[in-house]
């Protein structure tokens, strides 16, 4: 998982999913309240690309507003990589049901035929915010690990 604080889940991991080829992994965290930038509760999503230039650096972070139960791994379909997604939504009787999604990564490359490359904004980052490595003396200072 990413080393840059602004990536971590803020909590517990719920799922984590690998895909067949392992290139993707992809981490969802609990569902929290205030999880989502605008103070909405949902998950918290991070995906890397394990061949990319940079994979400590996720491809997608985002938050799911929803209630998820587990993610599957990343496939290539119509065109662009998708995350199934399976959430608890509770209906009008009051009793429940498993639904599915697909989350569409804007930012996974298309094609394993192409160099894994940052985008504008993932550069501007790296140069503003600079990564740092967390060494093992530091984590047992701040976490006792």
């Amino acid at each position: 998982m990413s080393q840059l604080l602004a990536f971590g889940l803020q909590g517990p991991a719920l799922d984590v999913s690998v895909d067949g080829g392992s290139r993707f992994v992809a981490v969802v965290g609990e569902y929290r309240p205030g999880a989502c930038r605008d103070g909405s509760a949902g998950n918290l999503l991070r995906i890397w690309d394990l061949k990319s230039a940079m994979p400590d650096l996720p491809v997608a972070s985002t938050c799911l507003a929803a209630r998820v139960n587990a993610i599957g791994p990343l496939t290539w379909k119509a065109d662009k990589w998708v995350l199934p997604v399976y959430e608890t939504r509770t209906k009008d009787d009051a009793t429940t049901e498993l639904m599915t999604f697909d989350f569409t990564c804007m930012a996974c490359d298309a094609s394993d035929e192409r160099k894994s490359g940052l985008t504008p904004l993932m550069k501007e980052r790296i140069e503003k915010y600079q990564p740092k490595e967390l060494k093992v003396d530091r984590l047992k200072e701040l976490y006792g690990i």
